[in-house]
């Protein structure tokens, strides 16, 4: 399963923004087949979709469509703010 740094969990909150209605969360999904040739799509949504993998961390949700899920799993999100965006990045999770 997909794992969040402590930066991710903020640029997350922060993207998502104190004013989203209860429940609302940052979905991830991708379109590609395997982790190498994926593009990462992100967005805030008010819910998860239908069959969306639902990860809850100190106050922030993430829905991860189910392709993604499995792309992402073992993955560690981390993100580093910059002026007025963040950027995200991924690792393998350490053992």
């Amino acid at each position: 399963m997909l794992a969040l740094t402590p930066n991710a969990i903020e640029a997350i909150r922060a993207i998502v923004g104190p004013d989203a209605p209860a429940g609302a969360g940052l979905r991830i999904s991708s379109d590609g087949a395997t982790l190498e040739d994926a593009e990462f799509e992100l967005g805030v949504e008010d819910e998860p979709s239908a069959g969306d993998v639902v990860l809850a961390e100190e106050g922030v949700r993430v829905f991860v469509e189910p392709h993604a899920a499995t792309l992402l799993a073992g993955m560690l999100l981390d993100a580093e703010g910059h002026e007025d965006h963040f950027h995200f990045s991924l690792a393998p999770q350490e053992e």
